[in-house]
Order: C-alpha cells, then sequence, then structure tokens
C-alpha cells in the first residue's frame, strides 16, 4: 500500500516535469528579453528623460532580481520531481 503511494506520487511529480521545463524556458526567455531592456535603457538619453530611465533601469533591476530567484525555484523544483 505505501510503495503504491510513493509510486503514485512520483509518477504524478515526473508527469510534471515536461510543464515545469517549458515554464524555466519562458523565464529564462523573459530574462534575455530584460537583459536587452536593460541594455537599452542604460544607453545615452537627453538629460531631460534621464530620470525617467533611470527609474525605469532599476525597477528593471528588481524585476530580474525576482525573476533569478524564481528561475532558480523552479529549476529546483523540476530537478526534484524528475527523481
Amino acid at each position: 500500500m505505501i510503495q503504491e503511494t510513493i509510486a503514485e506520487v512520483l509518477g504524478k511529480r515526473q508527469q510534471k516535469v515536461p510543464k515545469l521545463d517549458r515554464v524555466y524556458q519562458g523565464l529564462s526567455e523573459l530574462e534575455r528579453q530584460l537583459d536587452a531592456l536593460q541594455q537599452m535603457a542604460n544607453q545615452e538619453v537627453p538629460k531631460d528623460t534621464g530620470h525617467i530611465t533611470a527609474d525605469i533601469s532599476n525597477k528593471i533591476n528588481a524585476v530580474q532580481e525576482d525573476l533569478t530567484h524564481l528561475t532558480h525555484s523552479v529549476s529546483n523544483v523540476t530537478k526534484r520531481f524528475s527523481r
């Protein structure tokens, strides 16, 4: 009974691995897009819009940090579920 339950739980977890892989790939793509956006935000801009781009740059950095943590967490869950 216990072995069957364990096998069932492991089977369900392993079925979720492809979905988690797609989530991980999507997060990686989002991270690449944010990097490109960050580079654009750091390019030289007219002085009157400098404060706006600095604000955008700071917000992008915050999102990138959150995304890095989320991507790492998804990767860890995917590895655990793959076992």
